[in-house]
């Protein structure tokens, strides 16, 4: 089925099939990919991008590279469309608030931050939107329903740097903390140290390498030359903890995280992870092109859950981290 925009149009017929197929062809690096995401054939993207050229007069992409290349004509073409675009879809929302025309907002949260989260964004955009949909997922996972427009908007601790025609609106900074056993040898120590962690008799829990969390986890660790002992990887934050409880290792995370588990917490020790540390960045990402009311709505009203209501709340729950997670009250 093809992707249909917010007011149920094909975007095809708001800005052209042979625009659509060329913008989407220079998102995804592939005539394949474009085709799959706009749901037609792949012989129709390359048609499309054939017309364009023919109309230009020259080629747009570098056709003999894997992924498909867009020449400097081709970015120059795609920022001015991207552009005129965003135009377009800002014209629509306003004659969609001018005849309060409710819209359907899609949203994807990573999973760490979706339980305290979901709620209050449906609170809060309950009057601007007919429709609401939250999914939630881990940040890769997300990240591509972003990619193919499954979804307008993501709040996820990946920046997704490597995408163009992105725009990334800082949420929130918190530190990483370190998660022990009670009843460990390690918690007796002060201030443990990188090297002391990977040579003790405990594995380290991770989460999966799947996640950014993991992939965050294992970049620092690389950074840092150290080779830590055979890890179990868990899934999920709550597992995490309880294998933790459990003796089973030690773990590293953060505030947010921790608030699935909350319950475990008074059965571990957690203090901060040693020096040099790491810290985990949120970010509300959406594509230029969605219209900027929308966007502002939305980050507006996560800024304000963190500020009013998350942070505190994790601040109560874990007094002795007070003051260490960094939040933005605007651009």
């Amino acid at each position: 089925m093809p992707h249909r925009s917010r007011g149920g149009l094909p975007p095809s017929q708001v800005f052209g099939s042979i625009i659509e197929s060329f913008l989407a062809a220079c998102e995804c690096g592939s005539f394949t990919q474009a085709a799959k995401m706009l749901g037609i054939s792949q012989s129709a993207v390359s048609q499309n991008v054939q017309k364009l050229e023919e109309r230009i007069g020259l080629p747009l992409f570098d056709r003999d590279v894997r992924p498909i290349a867009p020449r400097p004509e081709a970015t120059l073409l795609r920022d001015r469309l991207r552009h005129h675009c965003a135009e377009i879809e800002n014209v629509i929302d306003m004659i969609r608030e001018s005849r309060a025309i409710k819209r359907v907002i899609r949203i994807g949260i990573v999973d760490s931050l979706s339980e305290k989260l979901a709620p209050g964004l449906v609170r809060h955009l309950h009057d601007y939107a007919g429709q609401i949909s939250i999914m939630s997922g881990i940040a890769p996972s997300i990240g591509g329903d972003l990619i193919h427009r499954d979804v307008d908007i993501i709040v996820s601790s990946d920046p997704m740097a490597n995408v163009d025609g992105l725009r990334r609106h800082f949420l929130l900074r918190e530190p990483s903390l370190l998660i022990l056993p009670k009843a460990a040898p390690l918690s007796s120590l002060r201030s443990p140290t990188w090297r002391q962690l990977a040579e003790a008799d405990l594995p380290l829990i991770r989460y999966s390498r799947r996640s950014a969390s993991g992939r965050m986890v294992d970049a620092h660790l690389t950074r840092l030359r150290l080779h830590m002992p055979f890890s179990i990887e868990a899934d999920t934050t709550r597992v995490m903890l309880e294998l933790v409880r459990d003796g089973a290792g030690w773990a590293l995370s953060t505030p947010i995280c921790l608030l699935q588990g909350r319950d475990l917490l008074p059965e571990l020790v957690l203090g901060e992870t040693p020096r040099p540390q790491f810290q985990r960045e949120i970010f509300l990402i959406a594509r230029q092109e969605e219209p900027e009311s929308l966007v502002d709505k939305v980050l507006h009203a996560c800024r304000t859950l963190l500020i009013e209501e998350i942070v505190p709340e994790i601040d109560g729950l874990l007094p002795q981290f007070a003051g260490q997670l960094v939040c933005r009250g605007g651009d």
